[in-house]
């Protein structure tokens, strides 16, 4: 998901950009495929490590594109640091629940996000939020609970591992927003995918499995496409209007349902459906209302 940093274009191109953004959605759909078609052959934090670490290949070309090593200076290694920290957190916990779960629902869940941002903007940024968005954070929660439905067998601990992704992810989504506009896009890129790589890497003397057959490929496609998705996404972002192209990052579950049903012939029931179309809903009023204040800040790594 994308959401909340700001762009400087001097021009405006909100086709183009939706065509980027679309792009990048299906490609971090079939990211999110391959981990699951992975099937937990691998520890989450494995995955993790050849994700960083083949998603500097496109990061690469983005560098020199840029500037080259200068574009990465920056005066603000603990912000990077940190955030580096919590989007491995939201990654390896979504990875976890992701072999147990139906696709779109488990990408589903991770749209409580900005639900969870709007709520911390208050006690951590001192951003007021008005009525009517906590009123959309409410309805956006009581959507989260008819995913979860407490007593069915959906409500066990594997299921809350894309409500904890969320939560990180929005924690990640505040530190950019209160630094992020203080550093490039390629240098937030780099060190987010340096720091998970690092992190995941010191974990690899404990869970490594060796690759066996075509998943090394799966596994250099799943950073690839995770490259490339985070450099379209970008490009979107730059050359259209942010408050215009974020509610297409809701389209993610129109591919998850898709690829779901074309490879494990998953169908969401009508619960699920409601709870997604609620937690969407809240979260298109919650970027509309952000919008109509301030620049809505696209992720460019996750």
């Amino acid at each position: 998901m994308a959401l909340f940093t700001a762009t400087n274009q001097k021009t405006t191109n909100n086709a183009e950009g939706m065509f980027f953004i679309l792009g990048a959605i299906a490609l971090y759909a079939v990211v999110d495929a391959l981990v699951k078609w992975l099937d937990g052959r691998y520890a989450p934090f494995e995955i993790i490590f050849f994700r960083s670490l083949f998603a500097f290949i496109p990061l690469a070309f983005m560098i020199v594109r840029n500037g080259g090593l200068s574009s990465l200076k920056t005066r603000h290694s603990t912000f990077h640091v940190v955030r580096g920290l919590l989007g491995f957190l939201a990654m390896a916990s979504f990875f976890i629940a992701l072999p147990r779960m139906a696709l779109a629902d488990a990408i589903g869940i991770t749209y409580a996000a900005p639900l969870f941002i709007t709520m911390f903007s208050y006690p951590l940024l001192k951003e007021r939020v008005g009525p009517r968005r906590w009123a959309a954070i409410v309805i956006g929660l009581i959507g989260i609970a008819l995913i979860f439905r407490p007593g069915t067998g959906l409500f066990e601990w594997i299921s809350l591992g894309p409500l904890v992704s969320a939560f990180a992810y929005a924690l990640t989504m505040i530190l950019v927003r209160k630094h992020g506009r203080r550093e490039s896009a390629t240098a937030m890129s780099f060190y987010f995918t340096a720091v998970t790589l690092i992190t995941s890497g010191l974990t690899l003397p404990f869970v490594w499995v060796a690759p066996e057959g075509g998943d090394l490929l799966v596994l250099a496609l799943i950073g690839g496409f995770a490259g490339f998705a985070s450099i379209s996404m970008t490009h979107a972002f730059r050359v259209a209007q942010p408050s215009v192209l974020a509610p297409f990052e809701y389209i993610g579950i129109v591919f998850a349902i898709a690829i779901g049903y074309s490879v494990w012939s998953e169908v969401p029931d009508l619960w699920m459906i409601g709870g997604i179309v609620i937690i969407i809903s809240s979260g298109i009023f919650i970027i509309i209302r952000e919008a109509k204040g301030r620049f809505i800040l696209p992720q460019i790594d996750q």
